[in-house]
């Protein structure tokens, strides 16, 4: 006998029970078709008659009853039921088909009308428009050939278009619910490339039909003429190829969308909308990119109204204005404010003139891509000071806080990465003709303020006993300690050194030359002494000017001592 199982394992079913449990699956489904034509029969006569059976076993009662699935008949009842419920969602299943191969459909057809409508507009800007330009000689001969580059550029787009126009109406023609045309643009997709050149002549050809159209009249009249003729404008046109791929990407984007996983045409599909991505993302940073540099003009030319002693090529398109503040320069005899001004490829700094109004008047300038920054820990003299290194200058600057200080830092490091990672355009900016990466940075020069006395023989500076910079060390020195110069490759003519860095750093033969020279200076100075005439004598004396002359009663004397002491040589050999 069937066992019953305990009441934790049974479930509750709804519906009355059957008197008899051997009751047959085709009995259960035609008393579920009867019940669903004759509700109130089933629960009028099906209830009476089974009344009398079911009533030995359980009182009849209005709640639910206790089902047993082990039961044949409620193995039977749940396969019917799951059928039934299959049956829904399959119904579901197809009409969302339906609805995604319509829509398909649709996209499919604005493809082609849109296709349509762009061949017949670059139809138009090729014969209307382009070719009667150049026919009827409207194009300088200085814009000639940059014109007729565009020209074919807009010809290949309009070639290739004209045959994916072609395929298309042939595919469509043909159209059925697993025809492809995913394939058909993946095939044609390098041909796509020709947009990036298109894109990068684009801005100069607007700009270019502008300027045609506003300085020759007979210009502005064919254009004006062609535009009511065709109702459209010319630079209308011109942008058409640049809106086109985002349009493909849209329409790639909602093709997909409604295209089953498992369609034929699914996989072709996402791989062409990734190639069309590629290049629409091209064209949009390429219009970013000159708005950018419009924008980035228009700083420039702001900025260039603020300044002067700029040169004429201050603006350019590589070009890019980064920050500008106030910092305190240190100087020779003091500390000053500055104004610094920090640029992409380019770092300089004004100061402001006495009269009202007037603009600021740049004191240096330095190309960034020959730039270093080194920061300098604080002390008792001065705070928050950083050090800026060029080839041609070098000094040291200080911000009015730390934070602003290590902002400046920051952004000038910055810049000169990306400054040095990318080509150098263009001439140099800078006075000096040397601006190249080899050698070594100019020295930071000590202030006046900061020594007294010569860094060398220690003797005290005065009105005549001048200060003088070393230009390779940046020592103080006198002008006895300084009587030297040398090639310096970063300024790019010979500068005044000091005596240590001229005898590590001048060759042997200079050295060697210029004793020569001070030996022949004092042969003439005896020669003169001899003659005994009055003549204009060069004094290296330390206590006259460096370079002034003095007469020759003066020379004489000192002559005349080294004479005596040669003559007494000779006389007692």
């Amino acid at each position: 006998m069937m066992q019953t199982p305990p009441m934790s394992q049974r479930k509750v079913y709804s519906r009355p029970l059957p008197s008899t449990p051997s009751q047959t699956s085709a009995q259960l489904q035609h008393t579920f078709s009867s019940t669903n034509s004759n509700p109130n029969l089933h629960h009028s006569n099906n209830n009476n008659s089974n009344h009398n059976n079911y009533h030995h076993s359980a009182p009849q009662t209005n709640t639910k009853q206790i089902i047993d699935y082990d039961d044949p008949f409620t193995q039977n009842a749940v396969i019917i039921q799951r059928w039934w419920r299959n049956k829904g969602k399959t119904n579901a299943k197809l009409r969302r088909l339906v609805k995604l191969i319509k829509h398909r459909n649709h996209v499919v057809k604005e493809i082609l009308s849109t296709e349509d409508s762009y061949v017949k507009s670059l139809d138009i800007l090729t014969t209307q428009f382009l070719t009667p330009l150049k026919r009827d000689n409207y194009i300088p001969k200085s814009k000639s050939e940059w014109f007729e580059s565009v020209k074919t550029q807009i010809e290949t787009i309009h070639r290739f278009h004209e045959e994916l126009l072609r395929q298309l109406q042939n595919r469509v023609n043909s159209w059925s619910n697993i025809q492809k045309i995913g394939d058909l643009f993946l095939k044609l997709s390098p041909y796509l490339k020709i947009y990036r050149e298109y894109c990068q002549s684009y801005n100069k050809a607007s700009s270019t039909v502008e300027e045609l159209r506003n300085n020759d009249p007979r210009v502005h009249n064919f254009l004006a003429n062609t535009a009511y003729e065709h109702k459209m404008e010319l630079l209308g046109l011109l942008i058409m190829p640049i809106q086109r791929i985002p349009r493909y990407r849209l329409l790639f984007t909602d093709l997909i969308k409604h295209t089953p996983r498992d369609h034929i045409d699914y996989q072709d599909l996402v791989t062409a909308e990734q190639k069309v991505a590629e290049i629409a993302e091209y064209i949009n940073e390429s219009i970013r990119q000159k708005e950018n540099e419009e924008k980035n003009t228009e700083t420039l030319l702001n900025l260039q109204r603020r300044f002067s002693g700029l040169p004429s090529d201050f603006i350019n398109g590589k070009r890019q204005f980064v920050t500008e503040g106030i910092l305190t320069k240190v100087c020779r005899k003091a500390n000053k404010k500055r104004s610094f001004f920090l640029f992409s490829d380019l770092f300089l700094y004004a100061i402001k003139q006495d009269t009202v109004g007037a603009p600021l008047k740049v004191q240096n300038y330095f190309e960034l891509n020959y730039c270093a920054v080194n920061r300098i820990e604080d002390n008792s003299k001065i705070k928050n000071a950083f050090t800026i290194l060029t080839k041609s200058k070098s000094f040291v600057v200080f911000a009015d806080s730390l934070e602003e200080k290590e902002n400046w830092i920051e952004l000038i490091e910055k810049t000169i990465t990306i400054c040095r990672s990318q080509p150098v355009v263009g001439r140099s900016l800078n006075n000096s003709t040397t601006n190249t990466t080899s050698g070594s940075p100019a020295p930071v020069w000590v202030p006046d303020s900061e020594q007294k006395e010569c860094s060398f023989c220690n003797k005290k500076f005065t009105a005549i006993n001048r200060r003088h910079h070393c230009r390779m060390c940046g020592k103080l020195v006198c002008g006895v300690c300084s009587d030297f110069k040398l090639y310096l490759e970063n300024i790019g003519k010979q500068c005044r050194v000091c005596t240590d860095c001229f005898r590590q750093n001048a060759p042997v033969t200079e050295k060697k030359e210029k004793e020569k020279e001070k030996d022949k200076e004092k042969d003439k100075n005896l020669t003169r002494a001899k003659s005994g005439t009055n003549v204009m004598v060069k004094s290296n004396s330390p206590t006259t000017n460096r370079g002034t002359l003095s007469t020759a009663s003066v020379g004489n004397n000192l002559i005349n001592k080294q004479l005596n002491a040669k003559l007494k040589v000779g006389s007692k050999k």
